[in-house]
């Protein structure tokens, strides 16, 4: 099988290719800096060569993960790149699946649990509709709708909606470990914000069970099925670590200092992975406490 992954060298990319090649797959990742590959399975292409038609090579699936940080101070002109990087990645891949004699059998598109919106109290699944225009809600709806085109070429499209993906060398968690390893960690805020969370290898599982399982179309929820409050993760985070959990940043401080982005850890959304469950997807860590020990063995 010839799978296409765009952001094949970020952070979840990197994992699910080297899932990819394990289950016998030739990746080909789309890339602005390409190198030569060492290995067989894998081989680097241009985004000129996706624009002007010099990649001929018949392709079996899309991942999609391509994107700006979010993580970066949003000022007005890193949330023009953030949706820009987006809207621009996808756009370029259909017009390239719109030329193409014989299209993918799926394409599935990265988005995020921020379509919800934020809420203390109602869960969501995947059939709850969003009414929230925060600027998270708003960039994925305007990315899961540039990358519905895929649906009128007649390509089954899942738009994998991921919560916060914990691993030790990426993602959002080494940044948390920080204040508890200098014995200054604590909740963000009031606490009561919802987490929804997984562990990098059940999110890529999941990314897999999206290519397998030509049923799915539409969004699937990329978390666990046991989200956590901010107090629960910080007491879970500090008991496996053996740090101290007492020192609260309130939320005054975290809104002067990130501004709007501080959106990202004061406000939160109760995802429920419904689509997972139904599949009876069987997750490797379902609790946090779980994937906490997996992740920080030394801790434990």
């Amino acid at each position: 099988m010839n799978i296409l992954v765009t952001g094949g060298t970020g952070f979840i990319g990197k994992a699910l290719v080297q899932q990819l090649i394990a289950l016998g797959a030739t990746c080909y990742i789309v890339t602005r800096s390409p190198k030569k590959s060492i290995d067989p399975s894998i081989h680097y292409i241009t985004w000129e060569a996706i624009k002007n038609l010099s990649f001929t090579t018949s392709i079996d699936a899309i991942y999609n993960l391509a994107g700006e940080s979010i993580n970066n101070r949003w000022t007005k002109k890193n949330k023009e790149k953030i949706v820009q990087s987006r809207l621009e990645s996808t756009q370029t891949l259909i017009s390239w699946l719109q030329r193409q004699a014989q299209a993918p059998l799926v394409f599935i598109n990265a988005s995020a649990v921020g379509y919800y919106g934020t809420s203390t109290k109602n869960p969501s699944s995947e059939d709850s509709i969003s009414t929230s225009e925060d600027f998270l809600a708003s960039t994925v709806k305007k990315w899961e709708e540039c990358a519905s085109l895929a649906e009128t070429i007649g390509i089954r499209t899942v738009y994998a909606r991921f919560g916060i993906v914990l691993d030790r060398f990426g993602g959002a968690l080494p940044k948390m470990l920080l204040p508890y390893k200098l014995l200054i960690g604590g909740p963000l805020g009031h606490g009561n914000q919802w987490m929804s969370w997984i562990h990098l290898d059940d999110a890529v599982n999941l990314l897999i069970l999206a290519l397998k399982d030509n049923t799915i179309n539409g969004p699937l929820n990329i978390v666990a099925p046991y989200p956590v409050t901010m107090d629960e993760f910080s007491n879970i985070l500090s008991k496996v670590m053996r740090k101290s959990n007492i020192f609260r940043v309130p939320s005054f401080v975290l809104k002067l200092f990130l501004g709007e982005m501080s959106l990202l850890v004061l406000e939160g959304q109760k995802v429920i992975p419904k689509i997972a469950n139904e599949k009876n997807f069987e997750y490797n860590y379902p609790t946090l406490i779980e994937a906490l020990d997996q992740i920080l063995p030394r801790y434990s």
